[in-house]
């Protein structure tokens, strides 16, 4: 008879209590009850202002939270660590959190999990499932059957994966994860499955660069567009933090800038910081040093398109968003004083000042305020829009002023789905002085259909049309045409090509001398001549295809000291030698072109989001040095800038001639030519 021996008793006992732990009904409601009974650590005054969104993250309603704020505000502790006990200890389901790097992830497993988590709850480690490959640095599988995964930025951590809880921290400091997307957009979609139980959360100081350097703020609430953190705030429900003034008794948001307190820059350092105040964007009081623990401890949060009475109660409903998200800034920071804030500010800025390097300014910006960080050399100086504006004169559009000499005009090629010519016309008189007498885009051809200049050869005679052949009014009776026009053959494929065959069908049709092609060259060079005719012949070159035959003159230019020369005509503020007219009818948006680069010690670099009006204005500029404008002698000068009131200059006309003009057939130019597949 075969005789059975009965299984360990510790096997018994094992079996038990994996089956009581999946059973084991929830401990705890919410975050903060499990927080203040298992986490003694936690500070649940010292975080009050974390509490609703460690709420929001057992709320059904919402299949996310965001939490930006700046370090040392206990958000990573309040909002990740705890999370993470209350789902082992009370809610065990599929979790994983992400960290930055993998250095980081292994170092969260080992120090926050195996140290600290370990210590405030001693019962901790009978969550796990016995067997050794049920706890490594990476992975812990519980009683339950759970799982927390410890990982990093990588699309291999979320490929084919399914998770109840995610969880992102310090989102800004992570690598980018290629074309894939953002790595929140594929760590968020894991929880889809969970249905109205699952829930992602990121939190992070703000660390990607804006976007948008003319950006215009339209709600306190709303962050400036840049990618990372701040970019999915602005996708929730926006809750900023209010408090109260100890002047008015209203609430108010300080901005997260060093623009929220008046320092006085004649004190020594220490002394600034202690001075220094915060004012109160409701009736200008002052907030000083002595009541920063009150300022703090009376914070509400407020969302977008809410309310808040000066007795604290906030009114209104929230955006209807499944995003709850949150933006504190460094002012409410519970681990750092005003005053240490300030200083930090104040020891960067001298640094920069003395230096040039914005690195530590920007770590103050994005980890101190809780903001992001415009480079010095993107920014956008919108006052010198306002002065330009204010400086405008009533130039009539369309016409020439009685100083002018000679029109030059320039066109920038745009490819893609707005493709188009974009021309500007320049007037320009004795010594330099010049203005803009036309603006406008060719978008169409004839039949209404959109002008393609990277593939349609046709397309370009509408320059000649347009531009070439163009007059602009003098007088009731005299008109003048316009003199020289630069072309920009830079840009999409296929426009250099093209470039080089508009020029030769000129060539036929005696128009060539009127069209100057033109191509950026050094923009560094202070040494290089601004502008230099060569003749390109890519015929026997990799570049063959480019349309160069050596038979082409081509005008590259040193944009360095073209656009150092431009700066200097628009400073000038009093009418003379060189002065850049304001023409009134020009609008806002052209004003903001012609301030969209800045000068750093080397180049030119771009901030604004267009720049065509500055780069049309140094294409012409080019045209006055090639045309040796600098060197004429405006006592005898030559007949393409001679006075317009006799029969001097050779470009002014009477209103029969341009008619004449007009009506004169172009030469027509076979366009049996071969051109590069694709274009």
């Amino acid at each position: 008879m075969n005789h059975v021996s009965p299984p360990p008793t510790g096997d018994i006992d094992e079996l038990y209590e994996d089956v009581t732990a999946i059973l084991r009904p929830k401990r705890n409601a919410d975050l903060i009850a499990f927080a203040k009974e298992h986490m003694p650590s936690w500070d649940a005054d010292l975080a009050h202002m974390l509490h609703a969104p460690m709420r929001d993250l057992t709320r059904r309603e919402f299949k996310s939270v965001v939490f930006v704020g700046a370090a040392r505000t206990g958000k990573t502790y309040s909002l990740v660590t705890i999370f993470l006990g209350y789902t082992v200890m009370s809610d065990p389901v599929d979790m994983a959190i992400f960290m930055p790097t993998e250095l980081l992830a292994g170092y969260y497993s080992k120090k926050r999990w195996g140290v600290e988590m370990m210590t405030d709850i001693p019962t901790l480690s009978n969550q796990i499932r016995s067997g050794s490959g049920n706890s490594t640095v990476y992975t812990k599988i519980l009683k339950s059957g759970a799982i927390i995964n410890f990982g990093w930025n990588s699309v291999n951590q979320v490929a084919s994966k399914d998770f109840v809880r995610v969880v992102l921290s310090d989102i800004d400091r992570a690598g980018d994860t290629g074309s894939e997307g953002s790595f929140w957009e594929l760590a968020s979609k894991r929880t889809t499955t969970a249905m109205s139980r699952g829930m992602a959360l990121a939190e992070s100081s703000p660390g990607k660069p804006i976007s948008d350097p003319e950006y215009v703020q339209t709600s306190l609430h709303e962050a400036p567009p840049t990618t990372g953190i701040l970019g999915i705030y602005n996708q929730g429900n926006r809750q900023i933090a209010y408090s109260q003034c100890p002047h008015c008794n209203e609430y108010f948001s300080p901005i997260p800038d060093i623009a929220a307190f008046h320092i006085n820059p004649e004190l020594p350092r220490r002394e600034r910081a202690k001075a220094a105040f915060m004012v109160c964007t409701v009736c200008g009081g002052e907030v000083h040093h002595t009541y920063e623990k009150e300022f703090k401890r009376k914070a509400v949060w407020v969302g977008e398109g809410q309310t808040v009475t000066s007795e604290g109660v906030v009114e209104g409903e929230l955006l209807a968003t499944d995003t709850a998200s949150y933006w504190q800034s460094g002012w409410f920071a519970a681990f750092v004083s005003w005053e240490g804030l300030i200083i930090q500010w104040i020891d960067a800025y001298g640094e920069f000042e003395a230096t040039g390097d914005e690195a530590r300014l920007r770590a103050v910006y994005n980890t101190g305020f809780a903001a992001p960080y415009l480079e010095h050399a993107r920014r956008v100086d919108t006052s010198r829009v306002g002065i330009l504006q204010a400086r405008a004169e009533p130039l009539e559009r369309y016409f020439v002023p009685e100083w002018g000499r000679v029109l030059l005009a320039s066109v920038d090629i745009q490819g893609g789905r707005n493709s188009r010519f974009v021309v500007q016309v320049h007037a320009y008189g004795a010594h330099g002085e010049r203005c803009v007498v036309d603006r406008f885009s060719i978008t169409q051809r004839d039949d209404g259909s959109r002008v393609s200049p990277h593939s349609n050869i046709e397309d370009w005679e509408l320059i000649t049309h347009k531009v070439v052949n163009a007059t602009y009014r003098i007088s009731d009776d005299k008109e003048m045409r316009v003199y020289r026009t630069a072309i920009d053959m830079g840009g999409s494929a296929g426009v250099s090509e093209r470039a080089y065959f508009y020029w030769r069908t000129l060539k036929k049709q005696r128009l060539s001398s009127r069209v100057q092609l033109v191509k950026g060259g050094s923009a560094t060079s202070m040494i290089a001549p601004i502008a230099k005719i060569s003749y390109p012949d890519a015929t026997n070159k990799a570049d063959r295809f480019s349309g160069g035959r050596g038979d082409v003159p081509l005008a590259v230019l040193n944009t360095l000291l073209l656009k150092d020369a431009i700066k200097a005509s628009i400073d000038r503020e009093e009418p003379g030698p060189n002065y850049f007219h304001m023409s009134d009818w020009l609008t806002e948006p052209w004003y903001k072109e012609i301030v969209s680069e800045v000068r750093t010690e080397k180049a030119w670099i771009q901030v604004g989001r267009k720049n065509e009006a500055w780069d049309l204005c140094c294409y012409a500029h080019a045209l006055w040095f090639l045309l040796k404008g600098p060197q004429v002698n405006w006592d005898a000068p030559p007949s393409w800038c001679a006075p317009t009131d006799g029969d001097l200059n050779s470009e002014v006309m009477t209103t029969e001639d341009r008619r004449e003009l007009k009506a004169k057939p172009l030469k027509k130019v076979s366009r049996n030519v071969r051109f590069r597949f694709g274009n």
